[in-house]
């Protein structure tokens, strides 16, 4: 993409100011690799010769290294997240993420390692992704919620007090 800022100063070959630019951009939902930006400008003193014409080239690497959720967080790298609120009753709110598409699977179990619920998501996208887990049905206790996928298993603790 090309962005054109025409700007002239009141000195010959001289703006009068910085000359700034701001710009939104995505960075590839798969990309694992840095992205460099270039620029180029040029200033010209409109006097019919090159004399005195300056060519100007920047490049800024930008690492891909997190992602952005849709509320403006920065979520680096895959992870699971403390489900909120902890303590809770009945329900809680469980939110990891992801860099790659991935299969994903939530297993819920009590102290004694023993599985009382498992969350099935199948091919899950890129970002930060969010479940609500209703344990209406389980006791009050300590449970350990488990987020496997094909690169990752992270376990955290949770407490549901009904």
């Amino acid at each position: 993409s090309y962005l054109k800022q025409t700007q002239t100063g009141s000195a010959a070959g001289t703006p009068d100011g910085p000359i700034v630019w701001s710009f939104d951009w995505t960075a590839p939902a798969n990309s694992s690799s840095d992205v460099i930006f270039y620029a180029a400008g040029n200033a010209a003193n409109n006097n019919s010769s090159t004399a005195g014409d300056y060519i100007y080239t920047a490049a800024v690497t930008i690492p891909v290294v997190e992602t952005v959720a849709a509320d403006g967080q920065v979520v680096a790298g895959i992870s699971l997240q403390q489900n909120y609120p902890n303590p809770f009753n009945p329900t809680t709110t469980i939110r990891f993420n992801l860099t790659t598409p991935q299969t994903a699977t939530i297993v819920i179990h009590n102290t004694l390692g023993q599985e009382v619920h498992r969350i099935v998501m199948g091919q899950v996208g890129t970002g930060l992704h969010e479940l609500n887990f209703d344990a209406g049905s389980l006791p009050s206790g300590v449970y350990f919620y488990t987020l496997r996928t094909g690169s990752l298993i992270e376990t955290r603790k949770m407490v549901l007090l009904q």
